[in-house]
């Protein structure tokens, strides 16, 4: 078991939101039109008490919902939050682990350029160690999941209008930080990552839910495949 802080955080997309948003009044003819989506991807920092949901929100012509996008927001936050100092800096000091907990997403979370992230905090120094918890089908809320339904309660009572009003009325939630981002947050991992490692087999992760970066084994991962524990 490896010494020092244990760094834990839960992410999650919430279920899309809309622009306009009309949550308290009647909308009329307007109702019929196709509002522009708005993606909020939370992360809560499980380590302390409060467990505040940082919301990341986007609209969908800024950027999608792949690995490109998760990898550079997990990113984000973890410069936000001073765990890292980013990733092209000598001066990161190494904490002992971090452990990040996700649905169990192909399209979102499992793929090859979130795991292959993992690697990649750990080669710059930033963890001795970097854990991905895949949470199992049918599993029941988890923390974002809660702060999520808080953030809805205000949400679908409000008329939004712009960006600017999605800021206020989220930031209305208790606990609940929201952050605009847009197409300069996003990063291409995915092409970073294929200078440095090879990509995963097809199927390879399939089984497994929890996937580990070590700095004693550097560009590996070990799987832990749920049907015999290995």
């Amino acid at each position: 078991i490896l010494g020092g802080r244990h760094d834990c955080i839960v992410v999650d997309y919430c279920q899309n939101m809309e622009l306009p948003f009309f949550g308290g009044t009647q909308p009329g003819d307007t109702y019929y039109f196709s509002p522009l989506g708005v993606y909020c991807f939370g992360v809560c920092n499980v380590g302390t008490k409060d467990k505040d949901l940082t919301a990341y929100i986007y609209p969908e012509g800024d950027g999608k919902k792949g690995g490109n996008n998760v990898a550079s927001l997990l990113i984000k936050d973890l410069e936000r939050l001073g765990w890292i100092q980013s990733l092209g800096s000598s001066n990161n000091t190494p904490r002992a682990r971090l452990t990040i907990i996700l649905d169990n997403c192909g399209g979102q979370n499992k793929n090859r350029m979130v795991l292959r992230l993992a690697m990649l905090l750990v080669e710059i120094g930033a963890y001795k160690a970097v854990d991905y918890c895949f949470l199992v089908a049918g599993h029941t809320k988890n923390t974002c999941d809660r702060m999520f339904n808080s953030l809805k309660v205000v949400y679908r009572r409000s008329d939004v209008y712009t960006m600017d009003q999605m800021v206020t009325v989220l930031g209305k939630c208790a606990k609940v930080y929201p952050v605009v981002v847009g197409p300069s947050d996003f990063k291409d991992f995915d092409a970073l990552e294929d200078r440095l490692y090879k990509r995963l087999a097809a199927g390879t992760t399939n089984r497994s839910h929890m996937i580990t970066a070590l700095d004693s084994h550097k560009g590996q991962l070990r799987l832990s495949d749920t049907s015999n524990g290995s």
